[in-house]
């Protein structure tokens, strides 16, 4: 009997919402599915097809544009490369920055599809390790973005089998959309029953559900994320706990000269600046100290890390650095009565620094 040979053709359009099909389907299986076996297989393919459809989609709108806007090499872009599909083309992060550059269009689930892209990496590179809540939020958030997209920027009325496709996912979308408004519900109600505080976007979901629960932890009431501030702290080494100008909470860091950083949302500024902020703040909170008035205003250059972050109020018993945080024993320190910086008092110097000492000696 003679074989008979089909040839298989898709647009770039129709291969992509191809894969986007695929993956809300899996989603959709993934409702009634209790098996971990079979959680674990239909999340990586879900996770797989959805990566490769929006990164199809997304090109398929800078080829609309222009032909050559698909080749990560602009200059070695020609007609036959591109049609026997033999071409090297844009990678995911080039892709989003030509539709910005060359298409005025302006991703608005760039960070969301950068995180499906991370959990794509894993799982088609590498053994992996994922929470699969915060992975089915990222999917069904992506897969409706890519939507938003096509109806936007795409037009598909005129493709019979993209826009069944298209009107396909959308059917799923809408069933997938209950389960998650119940989802957000019962999230709803836990936060409400624990009587959180402030909450902040997960980093594992994306959902507005990560709470500060205790002096060390934090939780997400929707995909049940958790991390433990105090020992990543810990491990760290830093010795110094402020509250985040960002978030609020009390896991604000000085690391080093050039970083401050929140080990609860991740905020970053400058470790020197904060430090001189952090003193200016105690003069004034504390010590009740609002004028500058040369060596009266108490922040001095520490005898220790030598930085300007050290508070020095004898009459009040104060004597701390909010850089380096180094114990000190008030009875030791002085200021010098040439320079005006503190210093360690010790049986050869104890009326100026060891710096100034030396001066007068080299005088001699």
């Amino acid at each position: 009997m003679k074989q008979v040979i089909t040839e298989i053709e898709f647009s770039i359009l129709e291969n992509g919402l191809d894969f986007i099909h695929e993956a809300a389907k899996k989603l959709q299986e993934l409702q009634s599915v209790t098996e971990v076996d079979d959680i674990k297989r239909l999340l990586k393919y879900a996770v797989l097809h959805t990566s490769s459809g929006i990164e199809l989609i997304l090109k398929h709108r800078l080829h609309a544009e222009h032909w050559t806007y698909v080749f990560q090499d602009m200059n070695k872009a020609d007609e036959k490369t591109l049609n026997n599909g033999e071409l090297k083309s844009t990678d995911s992060s080039t892709t989003v920055e030509r539709l910005k550059k060359l298409c005025q269009i302006t991703l608005d689930f760039k960070d969301k599809y950068k995180n499906l892209r991370n959990f794509r990496n894993k799982m088609e590179h590498f053994s992996f390790k994922v929470n699969d809540v915060a992975i089915k939020n990222t999917l069904q958030f992506s897969i409706s973005m890519i939507v938003n997209f096509i109806c936007k920027h795409t037009d598909v009325g005129n493709l019979s089998k993209e826009e069944t496709l298209l009107q396909e996912i959308k059917t799923i979308l809408r069933d997938l959309n209950e389960h998650y408004k119940e989802a957000i519900k019962l999230a709803n109600k836990e936060m409400k029953d624990k009587s959180v505080g402030s909450v902040h976007i997960c980093p594992e979901c994306g959902e507005d559900f990560f709470a500060i629960i205790d002096d060390n932890s934090a939780h997400c009431f929707f995909c049940n994320y958790e991390k433990d501030m105090g020992k990543e702290m810990a491990n760290a080494g830093v010795n110094n706990r402020h509250i985040c100008p960002e978030c609020e909470g009390k896991f604000f860091a000085i690391i080093d000269d050039i970083c401050a950083h929140c080990f609860f949302c991740n905020y970053e500024t400058n470790g020197l600046e904060t430090a001189q902020n952090l003193a200016d703040s105690y003069i004034k909170e504390d010590l009740g100290i609002t004028v500058r008035n040369g060596i009266e205003y108490p922040r001095y250059e520490c005898p220790s890390c030598e930085y300007d972050t050290f508070v020095y109020y004898p009459k009040d018993g104060i004597v701390k650095c909010f850089y380096c945080y180094s114990d000190f024993d008030l009875s030791k320190i002085a200021i010098c009565n040439d320079c005006g910086k503190p210093f360690y008092l010790s049986a050869e110097n104890l009326s100026a620094c060891g710096e100034c000492m030396a001066r007068k000696e080299d005088r001699f």
